[in-house]
């Protein structure tokens, strides 16, 4: 799904441009690779705050599924798109998936 996200120029690959992303309210959803580093992950969940989902997924290379390889982050940008690789991924997940920051969204619901 990624992949058609990408084709669409519906993504976004790379640290900084997934936080300027998160950070103007453009991504709608976060992918980060499991072996992504402490200081980039901690950048990542500072720049979505909360407000953008943000998957920690197996893969260690999420961004070869859209043709962008050695990117360890990518931002969807369509809300159709994120919805649909956020069910595959709830569907898919057999307990080593993880959305790092769903407690911190939920503990800022009204």
């Amino acid at each position: 799904m990624a992949g058609f996200a990408a084709r669409a120029g519906k993504v976004v690959a790379g640290e900084q441009g997934v936080c300027l992303s998160a950070v103007s309210g453009k991504a709608k959803l976060v992918l980060l690779a499991s072996d992504t580093s402490a200081h980039t992950t901690e950048t990542v969940l500072r720049s979505c705050a909360g407000h953008v989902p943000v998957w920690r997924v197996a893969d260690e290379d999420p961004g070869y599924h859209c043709g962008k390889s050695g990117r360890k982050v990518l931002a969807i940008l369509d809300k159709g798109f994120a919805q649909r690789i956020e069910a595959a991924i709830a569907a898919a997940d057999d307990g080593t998936l993880q959305d790092i920051d769903r407690d911190k969204r939920k503990e800022e619901e009204p």
